[in-house]
C-alpha cells in the first residue's frame, strides 16, 4: 500500500517528543467470509486494514496497542483495546427474501456490537450488546437499538490517532 502513515511523531520547540503513533497495516490475515453476491474473493492479502495501532505514553516510555481484526469485506471484526478487553462486531442483512433485486448475505450492515462482560455494584454480570436491524430493501440502518449502555459506546472508540 502507498501513502499510509505508519508513524507519526510530535515534538515540542526544545525537540522533545511529546506524543508517537504508529500503525501496522495487514499485519494479521482477515477472516474469509463466503457467498457474498458480487465480492471479488481474488483481492489478495494487501487491503490497507489498520491491524495494530500503537500510543506512545511519555511517563512510562511505554507503547499502548490496540489490535484490529477484519474480514475479506473489509469490517472490522474485533478489537482489543490495550487492557486487553474485546469489543466483537457482527455484521448482515435483514432481509426475508431477495425481493429488493440483492442477494440476502451481502453482509453490508453493521447488525450488532458486542463489548466485554462487566459486573454490576451487586456482583451480577452484565452482558453488553447493541444490536441495529436493517429496514428490508432500504438497507438503512433503524436508529432504534434493542439493548445498548452508554458505556458501550464509550468503549467503541478506538486508540485515538494523534
Amino acid at each position: 500500500m502507498v501513502n499510509l502513515v505508519t508513524q507519526k511523531t510530535v515534538y515540542d520547540g526544545s525537540n522533545n517528543k511529546v506524543a508517537d503513533v504508529k500503525t501496522v497495516y495487514d499485519g494479521t490475515a482477515v477472516t474469509t467470509t463466503l457467498g457474498v453476491p458480487n465480492h471479488d474473493y481474488t483481492i489478495g492479502v494487501y487491503r490497507g486494514n489498520a491491524t495494530q495501532s500503537s500510543v506512545w505514553v511519555d511517563t512510562s516510555n511505554t507503547w499502548l496497542n490496540t489490535n484490529n481484526t477484519y474480514n475479506d469485506l473489509g469490517h472490522v471484526l474485533t478489537t482489543t483495546d490495550p487492557g486487553n478487553h474485546t469489543t466483537s462486531y457482527s455484521y448482515g442483512d435483514s432481509w426475508s427474501g431477495a425481493t429488493c433485486g440483492v442477494g440476502t448475505n451481502t453482509q453490508a450492515y453493521l447488525t450488532q456490537t458486542s463489548a466485554p462482560d462487566t459486573t454490576n455494584s451487586q456482583g451480577a454480570t452484565v452482558h453488553h450488546r447493541s444490536q441495529a436491524p436493517t429496514f428490508r430493501a432500504r438497507g438503512r440502518s433503524n436508529q432504534r437499538e434493542m439493548r445498548t449502555t452508554s458505556w458501550l459506546a464509550a468503549r467503541e472508540q478506538t486508540t485515538p490517532m494523534i
